[in-house]
C-alpha cells in the first residue's frame, strides 16, 4: 500500500476541494443571478425613475461649494477618492513585492444631473458598501513607495445602480434621492463604465468562480478515489460525471425557476410602481393621492384631449418615460422567456403573458425598438477568447498525457502474470525476486550497497532569489543483467532502457551540491513487464527487455520493487490527475465560449452538465478502442515474429535440398518432399492456419530426415548437412517458444472482441477474429 501520510494528505485535499468547490460554484451561480437582475433594470433618465431599483446615468456635481474632498496626493477637488500607498520590500531570497501600508476610501454626498432633472446621491455614510468601478487616475513611484488614486471629480459622467426614494411635492416635480443602504434586487454600483461593461466584468468573475468550483469538485473526486485506493479509471470518470452533472443540473433548474419567477415578479412590481406614479401625477392636487382610483392606461395616451393638455410638460415627459421604461422591461422579460426551457416553464406556471395593458404610440414604438437594438445581453469579453484558446490547448495536452499514462496502467492490469517457466515470446508480466547473475554485484556510489541497477544524480544550486535553480552536473546510470526468480524458475532480465520505479532513494546535500541515488537491490521483490524475446546468446533461453523496434510501446518496459497494485494506483493517480485537468480545461473552454455568445441561461447549465457524461463516453470509447488496437497489434507482432522465423528457412531449405540431391541415390523420395516443402513456404506465411500445416509437415520431414541419416553413413558424415539440421532444430525451438505467446495473444484478443461493450467497437471498426497457430 501507499504511504499512510500520502493517503491522509489526499483525504485532506478531498475535503478542502469539495468544500471550496461547492462554495465557489455557489458564489459563481449567485454572481450570474446578480448581473441578470442588473439586465432587468432598464436605463432611465432621472425624471423617469421609480421608487426602488434604478439604473441612472448623469454627471456629478458638488451639492454645495464647501461639500467636496481633496485627494491626498494630488490635492484635486473630488467627490470620492481611493488612496493606496504601497511599499517595496525585499525578502531573504532577494525577491521584491509591493506591500500595502495604506488603503483609504472617502466620499461625500453629491448631485447627479441630466437634461431633465437632478438627484441627490447619498454616499458619505455608505462608502464601503458601494462597488466603485473606476479607472486609476494617478500612479507614481517615489523611492520605495508607490502612490495610486482613483477619483470622482465634478462633471464626471457616472452610471449608478441604486435605490431611489421619490418625494412628492404638490404642483412641482418630485425630488429624487439615490440611496445604497436599502435592500433590493440590485447591486450598489457607481462607475464610469457602461452597464454592458459592468455586467461583462461580473460575467468574467462569475465564470471563473464556476469553473474553479467545478474543477475543485473534480479534484476532490480524484483525491477521494486515491484515498480509498481505487485504481479503476472508469470509476473515477463515473463519479466525476455523477457529481459535476448533478451540481450543474441543480444550478440549471434553480436558474430556470429564478429567471422566470424573478423576472415576472419584477415586471409586476414595476407595473404597480408605474401605476402609483401616474396616479400621483393625475391627482397631484389631492392631499392623499394613494386613495385615488387608477385612471387607466388609456388616459395616459397623448391623444387623450380630456386630460393630457392639462398636464405640465414635466408630467407629460415623466408619463412617456414610465410607459417606455415599462414596455422596455416587458420586452426584456419576453425575450428572456422566449427560449427553451424558459418558455415551457413560464407556460406551465402561467407566467408567459407579460404586459398587454396598453399600446405604444408610433413614436414610442420606434424609441423602444432603438433601445432594444442598443441593449445587449451580458457577454464576456477581453480575456475570454484567451480562456477558450488556453482551455482547448490544455485539454489536448492533458488528454494526451492521460491516455499515455492510462495505457500503461491498463496494460499492467490486462496482461496476466506468468510464471517464469511459462513465459513465451511477446509482452509478458512476471513477479519474483531479484537474483544476481554475476558473482559480483554493482556498488551504489552514494550508499556503497550492492545493487543490480542504480542511477546517480549530481546537482548544483545556482542563482539567487527567484532565479535559484538546481543544475544537473552529472546523471549516470549503471546496470547489469539479473534474474527474476519465482517458485517456477528464473527469467533473465536486461534492464537497459527500462522505466525503473524503486523504493530505494537516498539524498545527501553538501553545501550547494545535492547527491541523489536510486537503486534496485538483490533480493528485492520485483515486478517486471516487458518484451520477452529469444536470447541471441542462448537460443533456448528467453530474456525480458525493451522493444528495440516498437517505439509505440517503448514505455511498456517496467521494473519495480513496488507491488502490482501499488504501481496501478500510482499510474492511475497520474492518469486521473491528467483527466481531471483535461476535464477542467474542457469545461473552461466550453463555459467561456458560451459566455462570449451571451449565453447565461438555464440551458447553458444543463448543457454544461452534459460535458461530464460526454467526457466519460469519449474516454470510455477511446480506452476500449486502444485496448483492442493494442491486443490486435500484440497478436500481429507475435505473428510477424513467427513469419520472420519461417522466412529464415528460405536460406536453409535450398541448401538442404542440394545436399539431399547429391545423395539422391540414397533417398529420392525425401528430395521430393523437401522440394514440396520449399514451394509451400511462401503460402505458409499468409495465415496462422497455413503456417500450422507447414510446421506439422516440416516436423514430420525432419523426423524422416533423421531416420535417413541413420541409414546412410555418408549423409550423416556431411558437415554442412549437420549444420543445416542443427539450425532447423533451433528454428523449430524458436517457433515453439513463439507459438505459445502468439496463441495466448490471440486468445485474449478474440475474447475481448466478443465481450460487451468491446463487441460493439469490434463490429463498428471491423476488428476481425484471428486464427490460432496449431502445435
Amino acid at each position: 500500500m501507499h504511504s499512510f501520510y500520502l493517503r491522509l494528505f489526499a483525504s485532506i485535499i478531498c475535503v478542502v476541494a469539495l468544500v471550496f468547490g461547492i462554495k465557489l460554484s455557489q458564489q459563481g451561480f449567485q454572481d450570474v443571478q446578480d448581473f441578470k437582475q442588473l439586465e432587468r433594470i432598464v436605463p432611465t433618465s432621472i425624471l423617469g425613475a421609480l421608487p426602488g431599483e434604478n439604473q441612472l446615468r448623469g454627471r456629478a456635481a458638488k451639492s454645495s461649494e464647501q461639500n467636496y474632498l481633496r485627494s491626498p496626493k494630488t490635492q484635486r477637488p473630488t467627490l470620492y477618492y481611493r488612496f493606496l500607498v504601497e511599499r517595496k520590500e525585499r525578502d531573504s531570497d532577494g525577491n521584491t513585492r509591493w506591500v500595502t501600508i495604506q488603503d483609504t476610501n472617502r466620499s461625500v454626498d453629491f448631485i447627479l444631473y441630466d437634461d431633465d432633472a437632478q438627484a441627490r446621491v447619498l454616499t458619505a455614510h455608505w462608502t464601503e458598501q458601494i462597488q466603485w468601478r473606476l479607472p486609476k487616475r494617478y500612479s507614481r513611484t517615489e523611492g520605495d513607495r508607490r502612490y495610486s488614486e482613483w477619483r470622482i471629480e465634478p462633471d464626471d459622467s457616472l452610471l449608478l445602480f441604486s435605490w431611489v426614494d421619490v418625494t412628492k411635492h404638490a404642483g412641482h416635480a418630485p425630488e429624487f434621492s439615490l440611496r445604497f443602504d436599502t435592500k433590493g434586487n440590485y447591486l450598489p454600483i457607481i462607475s464610469t463604465l457602461s452597464d454592458a461593461e459592468i455586467r461583462s466584468d461580473m460575467g468574467n468573475v462569475a465564470l471563473l468562480k464556476i469553473w474553479a468550483g467545478i474543477s475543485l469538485l473534480a479534484l476532490g473526486m480524484m483525491a477521494l478515489i486515491y484515498t480509498v485506493q481505487i485504481h479503476r479509471i472508469l470509476v473515477y470518470l463515473s463519479l466525476l460525471t455523477l457529481v459535476t452533472s448533478t451540481c450543474l443540473f441543480v444550478y440549471g433548474m434553480a436558474s430556470l425557476a429564478s429567471d422566470v419567477k424573478t423576472g415576472a415578479a419584477y415586471l409586476q412590481t414595476q407595473l404597480e410602481r408605474s401605476e402609483q406614479a401616474i396616479i400621483s401625477i393625475f391627482n397631484s392636487q389631492e392631499q392623499d393621492s394613494q386613495q385615488a382610483q387608477w385612471p387607466g392606461w388609456q388616459l395616459t395616451q397623448p391623444e387623450n384631449e380630456a386630460l393630457w393638455p392639462a398636464l405640465e410638460s414635466w408630467q407629460q415627459k415623466r408619463i412617456r418615460m414610465l410607459r417606455l421604461n415599462l414596455s422596455f422591461t416587458n420586452a426584456i422579460y419576453q425575450q428572456q422567456i422566449a427560449r427553451f426551457p424558459e418558455n415551457l416553464y413560464a407556460y406551465l406556471h402561467g407566467l408567459d403573458k407579460g404586459l398587454s395593458a396598453f399600446a405604444l404610440t408610433e413614436a414610442e414604438a420606434q424609441t423602444l425598438q432603438q433601445k432594444q437594438r442598443h441593449f445587449s445581453p451580458t457577454k464576456v469579453v477581453g480575456m475570454a477568447y484567451w480562456w477558450v484558446l488556453a482551455g482547448a490547448i490544455c485539454f489536448l495536452v492533458f488528454t494526451y498525457f492521460a491516455l499515455r499514462t492510462i495505457k500503461v496502467k491498463r496494460m499492467i492490469e490486462n496482461i496476466p502474470t506468468t510464471p517464469s517457466i511459462g513465459v513465451s515470446v511477446g509482452l509478458a508480466e512476471v513477479k519474483g525476486k531479484v537474483r544476481i547473475k554475476e558473482d559480483e554485484a554493482l556498488k551504489g556510489p552514494l550508499s556503497k550497497i550492492s545493487c543490480v541497477w542504480y542511477r546517480y544524480l549530481i546537482e548544483e544550486r545556482r542563482g539567487s532569489g527567484k532565479n535559484t535553480r538546481w543544475v544537473t552536473i552529472s546523471d549516470k546510470k549503471e546496470f547489469q543483467r539479473f534474474y527474476c526468480e519465482d517458485k517456477a524458475g528464473q527469467l533473465l532480465i536486461d534492464p537497459y532502457d527500462a522505466n525503473i520505479i524503486t523504493r530505494h532513494k537516498k539524498t545527501e546535500r553538501q553545501g550547494a551540491m545535492r547527491y541523489t541515488e536510486w537503486m534496485l537491490k538483490p533480493n528485492d521483490k520485483l515486478y517486471a513487464l516487458g518484451l520477452a524475446s529469444v536470447n541471441p546468446e542462448n537460443q533456448d533461453q528467453l530474456v525480458l527487455g525493451a522493444s528495440k523496434h516498437d517505439t509505440e510501446n517503448a514505455d511498456l518496459f517496467i521494473l519495480s520493487n513496488y507491488s502490482e497494485k501499488d504501481l496501478m494506483i500510482r499510474k492511475a493517480a497520474i492518469g486521473m490527475l491528467s483527466l481531471c485537468l483535461a476535464f477542467s480545461a474542457m469545461f473552461c473552454s466550453a463555459i467561456f465560449m458560451g459566455g462570449m455568445s451571451g449565453q447565461f441561461s438555464a440551458t447553458d447549465y444543463l448543457a454544461s452538465g452534459l460535458l461530464a457524461p460526454l467526457f466519460l463516453i469519449f474516454f470510455m470509447l477511446v480506452l476500449h478502442y486502444n485496448d483492442l488496437v493494442f491486443l490486435q497489434r500484440r497478436a500481429q507482432r507475435n505473428w510477424a515474429n513467427i513469419q520472420v522465423s519461417l522466412k529464415k528457412r528460405a536460406d536453409l531449405l535450398p541448401g538442404l535440398q542440394g545436399i539431399v540431391r547429391h545423395y539422391k541415390a540414397y533417398e529420392n523420395t525425401l528430395l521430393m518432399r523437401i522440394t514440396q516443402q520449399r514451394n509451400q513456404l511462401n503460402a505458409s506465411l499468409e495465415t496462422p492456419e497455413r503456417a500450422g500445416d507447414f510446421l506439422k509437415s516440416e516436423q514430420q520431414l525432419l523426423n524422416d530426415l533423421k531416420l535417413a541419416v541413420e541409414d546412410y553413413p555418408e549423409l550423416k558424415a556431411n558437415e554442412l548437412f549437420s549444420n543445416l539440421s542443427e539450425t532447423l532444430t533451433q528454428l523449430e525451438n524458436e517457433i515453439s517458444l513463439m507459438r505459445t505467446g502468439f496463441n495466448d495473444a490471440v486468445m485474449h484478443y478474440n475474447t475481448r472482441i466478443q465481450s460487451f461493450p468491446d463487441v460493439l467497437l469490434a463490429k463498428g471498426f471491423k476488428f476481425e477474429a484471428m486464427g490460432f497457430l496449431a502445435g
